[in-house]
């Protein structure tokens, strides 16, 4: 998704799904990153019943260009790696959770965040019969 400060998008499979208006959250409060789920008042409300594979946070809205570097090689790339990108993103990835398929090698109940940072999450709801290997 992007946040370009009067919309927030949802981009699924490099198209635009779901535009919204930003409603001008400021930054100001920590809250948890949440995947799958809306979490109100501390509290799970909604929850995603799918698969969810390759998640990447970064500081800046990715080109046209760097998305279609990124994911339209049918294998997801080392998003570490300057190559990966058309321009150089590595200095701009805040967390990539592989979902199983990084260095957690499909078990427990940890994510681990793939860049340098060490954002690691953890999985609910899930057991090792979850992780999928194969991308559709």
């Amino acid at each position: 998704g992007v946040r370009d400060g009067s919309n927030i998008i949802l981009y699924i499979n490099d198209l635009a799904a779901v535009s919204v208006p930003d409603n001008g959250y400021n930054g100001s409060n920590a809250r948890d990153f949440v995947i799958g789920a809306q979490i109100i008042s501390g509290t799970i409300q909604r929850e995603f019943y799918g698969n969810i594979d390759e998640v990447a946070v970064w500081n800046v809205a990715l080109s046209d260009a760097d998305r279609l570097s990124l994911y339209n090689a049918g294998v997801p790339r080392d998003l570490t790696v300057a190559g990966s990108y058309d321009t150089d993103r590595t200095g701009n990835l805040i967390g990539w959770w592989r979902n199983g398929d990084g260095t957690e090698a499909a078990s427990g109940v940890t994510v681990y965040d793939m860049s340098t940072n060490s954002y690691n999450g953890t999985a609910t709801n899930m057991g090792n019969e979850d992780y999928e290997e194969d991308t559709p």
